[in-house]
C-alpha cells in the first residue's frame, strides 16, 4: 500500500514537471511573437531542461533571427539546431544548411552572421534531412550544387538529379526547380520550354505560387522555345492572366494562414 501511493505521488510530480515545463514553452513562444526577447529567453531555458526538441529548434530560432539583435548568435543557433537534430528535428538540419548557404563572405560582409559561407557544409546538413525523408533536403543539394564554390563543385547533372528526387516526393519546391532548369537549360539538358510549363504546372497544382507566377509571364512575354521547336510558346495574354490570377489567389491563402500574434 505504501509502495503503491509512493509511486502515485512520484508520477504526479513527475506529471506535474513536465506540465510546468510545457506551460513554459508556451509562454516563451508567445513573448518570442511579442518581441520580447529578454522574457522569451528566460522561459526557454526553463522549458530547456524538458529535453524537448521543439524547444532546441526554437532557441535555435531564437538565436538565428536577424531582428533579435542583441541575441543574435549563428553559432550558437546551429548548437541548439544540432541538439534538435539528434533528436530528430528535420527542420533544425535544414535550418544549419540554410545559415552555411547564406553565410558571411568577402562580398557579403555586411550580413549580420558570424558563420562563413560553406557550401560544403550546407550539403552535409542538406544529406542529412535528405536522408530523413526530406523533399526540401534534396531541393538544398541540388541549389548547391547548381551555384557551386565555397567548397563545393558546380555540377548540373546532380542538381537535376536531385531536383527530381525531390518531385518523385511530390516536392512542389522541386517541380518549380526542374521548370527552372529546363526553361533556361544548362550543362545537364537542353532548354525544353513545353517541358517547363509542364513542370511549372506541377508544382502550381501542388500550391507554388511563383510557378503560376512564371508561367503568367511566359505567356504574356512569349518565349521561342528549344532551337526549331514546332511547339514554340507565343503570347497569349488571356493564359497569362488566367496564371497571373491563381498566383495571386494562392498568395492570398498563405496571408489568409497568419502566425501567431502578439495580444
Amino acid at each position: 500500500m505504501v509502495i503503491w501511493r509512493v509511486v502515485v505521488l512520484v508520477g504526479l510530480f513527475l506529471s506535474g514537471g513536465m506540465l510546468a515545463k510545457e506551460q513554459d514553452f508556451l509562454v516563451a513562444q508567445q513573448a518570442y511573437v511579442c518581441h520580447q526577447y529578454d522574457k522569451a529567453l528566460q522561459h526557454y531555458q526553463k522549458a530547456l531542461k524538458a529535453g524537448d526538441k521543439r524547444v532546441y529548434m526554437a532557441l535555435g530560432n531564437f538565436y538565428s533571427d536577424t531582428d533579435n539583435y542583441d541575441y543574435n548568435d549563428d553559432e550558437k543557433a546551429i548548437g541548439y539546431y544540432n541538439t534538435a537534430g539528434g533528436l530528430g528535428s528535420v527542420d533544425a538540419y535544414l535550418s544549419i544548411a540554410n545559415i552555411y548557404v547564406m553565410g558571411n563572405d568577402a562580398f557579403n560582409n555586411n550580413i549580420v552572421t558570424n558563420v562563413r559561407k560553406d557550401n560544403l557544409e550546407a550539403l552535409v546538413y542538406y544529406q542529412k534531412a535528405a536522408q530523413m525523408g526530406s523533399a526540401e533536403g534534396y531541393v538544398g543539394l541540388g541549389d548547391v550544387y547548381l551555384d557551386g564554390g565555397y567548397g563545393v563543385l558546380e555540377d548540373d547533372q546532380k542538381s537535376l538529379e536531385y531536383y527530381q528526387k525531390a518531385a518523385q516526393m511530390g516536392s512542389a519546391e522541386g517541380y518549380y526547380k526542374l521548370g527552372r532548369t529546363y526553361e533556361y537549360g544548362s550543362y545537364a539538358v537542353k532548354q525544353n520550354i513545353p517541358k517547363a510549363l509542364e513542370y511549372y504546372n506541377k508544382a502550381g497544382e501542388l500550391g507554388y505560387a511563383q510557378a503560376y507566377d512564371r508561367l503568367g509571364f511566359i505567356y504574356k512575354m512569349g518565349d521561342a522555345g528549344s532551337a526549331g521547336d514546332p511547339r514554340d510558346v507565343g503570347v497569349d495574354e488571356d493564359k497569362s492572366a488566367e496564371y497571373y490570377r491563381k498566383a495571386e489567389a494562392l498568395n492570398k491563402q498563405q496571408e489568409d494562414k497568419s502566425p501567431a500574434k502578439c495580444p
